[in-house]
């Protein structure tokens, strides 16, 4: 599967790239001092959750004062790549 792209997204990702090239020596940047973060909610439960129980089994206590009110949860994530430390007097900078 390929994404459908407009016009807009195919000219916004040529700008990203270009926006990357180090026109000094013609070359793209290294990226070495880029986060990439991403933020994502979660829903706590579905409304419409099925269970397959086998006999005897009790059902899982679900707990919801309103459909219309789920409870969701954000998280936050950052990925870069492993910085380097070291010793300069008596401490940590980052090279």
């Amino acid at each position: 599967m390929r994404p459908l792209l407009t016009a807009d997204n195919l000219q916004t990702r040529v700008k990203f790239c270009l926006d990357h090239v180090d026109k000094s020596v013609n070359a793209y940047h290294d990226m070495m001092d880029v986060v990439h973060v991403d933020e994502k909610y979660f829903f706590i439960t579905v409304v419409k959750r099925r269970f397959i129980l086998i006999p005897d089994e009790p059902e899982p206590a679900r707990k919801l004062k309103s459909k219309y009110h789920i409870i969701k949860v954000m998280v936050l994530a950052a990925v870069a790549l492993p910085r380097q430390m070291q010793r300069e007097s008596s401490s940590l900078t980052v090279s």
